[in-house]
């Protein structure tokens, strides 16, 4: 896997940046032998742009997984997105040790993913869930195990949902959305159109 990396420096110890569009330096990693490439951010200087510049300029490289960087924008993380690159935010340390991170992490979500039930439907892992909002269309349901409907912790709300998935908003639905308890703490989102 190639991940590329944000970073103040131009080798593996240095730290990842937190500015994604004005990082000084990306360092394109070999996941698997920590092999890496140094690239010049030349946009870091920008005054505007500069993100949706990096990532278009990532995206040309085509061979890049996923970004793991201190901080971006919403139009940079939708190029990303939309050219199938996953971007991991909120890195912080070295370089090196925001790569184990990152694949420690896949590892245990992938070990999730195993041992998650089959639904009936299309499902999300819980950690996807980027926000929950109110938005006509979607109509909340929640259930156990069991399929039987439960009463969600908290307040009641009687409001319809707009869902955030992944960096991707469903802006119009007509399906519904339901959120399965599965074991004692796995959350199952359901989307059913």
């Amino acid at each position: 896997m190639m991940l590329l990396a944000t970073s103040e420096g131009e080798s593996l110890d240095s730290y990842v940046a937190d500015d994604f569009g004005h990082a000084p330096f990306f360092l394109l990693v070999d996941s698997e032998t920590l092999d890496y490439r140094v690239i010049v951010n030349e946009y870091k200087d920008s005054l505007s742009g500069a993100g949706v510049a990096v990532a278009e300029a990532i995206v040309s490289l085509g061979n890049v997984d996923a970004v793991l960087t201190g901080g971006i924008g919403m139009h940079g993380m939708d190029i990303l997105s939309e050219a199938g690159i996953k971007v991991s935010t909120d890195e912080d340390g070295t370089v090196e040790d925001c790569i184990r991170d990152y694949l420690r992490r896949r590892e245990r979500q992938a070990a999730f993913e195993s041992r998650r039930r089959p639904s009936n439907g299309p499902a999300v892992a819980p950690n996807y869930l980027m926000e929950l909002r109110k938005h006509p269309g979607l109509q909340p349901r929640v259930q156990n195990a069991e399929d039987e409907p439960v009463q969600p912790p908290g307040p009641s709300h009687r409001a319809e949902y707009h869902v955030g998935v992944g960096g991707m908003r469903l802006q119009e639905s007509d399906g519904e959305v339901e959120i399965r308890i599965v074991g004692d703490y796995e959350l199952e989102l359901v989307l059913a159109g």
